[in-house]
């Protein structure tokens, strides 16, 4: 029987593998209605019903029946939202799925008593893994806690340094302006006093050139 379900289940992996997308009727008319949620035509002059326009017949790519709801190992998924759902499971025969509602406390409550009785969980979580890793260890949280303090006061002080030497930058910014300008006003005042000195000159050197008479 296990290999004729090995087979059952390749079988289906190349039925799915070519099965094209199947759209709903008239999804592709209304936003409300998804591609994805099928459900089967009933209109009297539906053409997905008739099958015309060359719409597909979804008949030829369902799973076999001996594997369908199978998971992809061949055992049966049971869902379980309590420690008391471990007793339910067969271990030869079935495989446990930990339900999304489920929060980290009770997570681990679960995989310790699943451990120990050999039950296999699909969806440990990220957490749950991390646990398992350290080996069953649980983390330091005042140390945690002290570290997450030390690090939020050396940001502040850091930032209280930075607005500092953004005030010191401005102040010296400020500064350089106003030389520029003080410098540039200087030499230009005394480029007009110099030309004005020379105009001066040139008119008691040259005498004024009296008209001709015709």
């Amino acid at each position: 029987m296990a290999k004729d379900k090995a087979e059952l289940i390749k079988t289906r992996k190349t039925i799915k593998a070519n099965k094209p997308k199947i759209r709903r009727s008239d999804s592709w008319k209304f936003h409300r209605i998804k591609e994805e949620s099928w459900r089967k035509p009933k209109g009297r002059h539906n053409k997905m019903r008739l099958r015309r326009k060359s719409h597909v017949q979804t008949i030829s790519f369902s799973s076999p029946k001996a594997v369908k709801g199978l998971h992809s190992s061949g055992k049966e998924e049971i869902m379980i939202f309590n420690i008391n759902d471990l007793a339910k499971v067969d271990k030869k025969e079935q495989v446990a799925r930990l339900s999304s509602t489920l929060g980290t406390k009770k997570r681990l409550d679960i995989l310790k008593k699943a451990f120990k009785e050999k039950i296999k969980i699909l969806n440990l979580g990220v957490k749950c893994k991390k646990y398992l890793l350290e080996g069953g260890k649980k983390k330091d949280t005042k140390k945690e806690k002290d570290v997450k303090k030390e690090t939020k006061t050396e940001k502040k002080e850091e930032k209280k340094n930075d607005a500092k030497t953004k005030e010191i930058k401005k102040e010296k910014t400020t500064k350089k302006k106003e030389d520029t300008k003080k410098n540039i006003k200087k030499p230009a005042a005394e480029k007009k006093e110099k030309n004005i000195k020379k105009k001066k000159d040139a008119a008691k050197i040259i005498p004024k050139s009296k008209p001709t008479k015709k």
